[in-house]
């Protein structure tokens, strides 16, 4: 039996370290074994490598199957939208059956103009939510339902069961690449300078690369630049990562909404993205007008939009003014505090539903106690609020 010398095998350990040790350093800084690489090859090597990180979320765009895809839900989307909006116009409203203000479910218990409303509105929510889907799927975000029953059944669903499981949406996962994306567009941008993009008319543009920065930070007059020039599938891609990011701001700032009440916004939002319409985002002064004035409909024991005995609360005005909110506004107000109950009750009348489909609404607060109130505003005085003023589907 052959016994390794101790000795020779202590020397081979000590000269193979001593030969790693040397490899190890002699390596530049930025090349080291787990290290970036912080300079390797020419400039325009970083440059255009840079590029490539920040494009790689919409690397899609230059995939033809893709937008060509992308190109056919957008057309389906537009001619759902046009004839739920025929059907709006003419009518201003439609009517829901009293079953469904409990728990809403399409397709059951209709009433005569119910179900060809129910038709187009559902038909314009199963196209959103598979632009959603193809959007999250290609951006590597997982799908989420704003509705009133979450559920992890698949996306393609029969017209006629699509709203019982709810606007898909990726806001939850939005926030997160918007902050690494937002970091490496700013190294770009270092990169860049004032020299020329490296691939100027690449796919990705350079338009919408800064217009999902733009969004990232709230950058309105940013948004405004990168939209000059920008059309087409980019720019309906833009309205989307807009239109989620009011959805996570919200989730992010409650603004005093409690559960119940932020579900109602969600569901009303996921209503108005369906119809082509810019979602709410909460606004704190908004919100303490609704709860203020559902607590003194349901304390006194009135409803309306007339205070009985407050005068500093009388009229939508004065309740305005108790807040120091300047902007104009619109309000809805019921008898019970039911939450996605009374989206539905509102929108089954003319008057109610005008204010929840308003073009240029952009602020909500729903309040509930033992009645509801809904206000809603179309103040410019914060980023978020003003965030999709240049991207309009209506």
């Amino acid at each position: 039996m052959n016994v390794p010398d101790p000795r020779r095998a202590s020397a081979v350990a000590v000269a193979l370290a001593a030969v790693l040790f040397i490899v190890f350093v002699s390596l530049p800084a930025g090349r080291r074994p787990g290290g970036l690489v912080v300079r390797a090859g020419s400039a325009d090597a970083e440059l255009e490598r840079a590029r490539t990180r920040v494009a790689a979320p919409f690397d899609f765009l230059a995939d033809a199957k893709v937008t060509s895809r992308l190109e056919q839900l957008f057309a389906a989307h537009d001619t759902a939208l046009e004839s739920a909006w025929e059907w709006l116009d003419d009518r201003e409203s439609y009517p829901i059956p009293a079953k469904a203000y409990t728990g809403w479910r399409p397709g059951s218990d209709v009433q005569p103009g119910h179900d060809e409303m129910e038709l187009r509105v559902s038909r314009a929510v199963a196209t959103n939510n598979e632009i959603v889907s193809l959007l999250a799927k290609r951006m590597k975000m997982r799908p989420d339902s704003v509705g009133a029953r979450l559920t992890r059944k698949p996306l393609r669903l029969p017209v006629s069961k699509v709203h019982e499981y709810g606007m898909v949406t990726f806001a939850s996962a939005l926030p997160r690449m918007l902050d690494k994306y937002g970091e490496q567009w700013m190294e770009y941008r270092e990169r860049l300078g004032d020299t020329p993009p490296p691939q100027a008319e690449a796919t990705p543009s350079e338009d919408f690369l800064a217009g999902v920065a733009a969004i990232s930070r709230l950058d309105l007059e940013a948004l405004d630049e990168a939209l000059f020039d920008l059309e087409g599938t980019e720019r309906r891609v833009l309205w989307y990562l807009a239109a989620n990011r009011i959805l996570a701001w919200n989730e992010e700032n409650p603004c005093g909404h409690q559960k119940t009440e932020a579900e109602a916004v969600r569901v009303l939002n996921g209503y108005r993205i369906a119809l082509g319409l810019r979602p709410l985002a909460h606004h704190p002064k908004v919100y303490e007008m609704a709860s203020d004035y559902a607590e003194q409909m349901s304390t006194l024991g009135f409803m309306g939009h007339e205070h009985p005995s407050d005068e500093s609360r009388r009229t939508l005005s004065d309740r305005a003014d108790r807040v120091d909110y300047v902007n104009q506004l619109g309000e809805n107000c019921s008898g019970v505090s039911a939450g996605q109950s009374n989206i539905w009750r509102w929108r089954s009348d003319a008057g109610h539903h005008l204010v929840m489909i308003q073009d240029q609404a952009t602020e909500i607060g729903i309040g509930l106690t033992s009645r509801g109130v809904l206000n809603t505003g179309n103040g410019t005085d914060r980023p978020v609020t003003r965030l999709m003023d240049d991207l309009r589907l209506r």
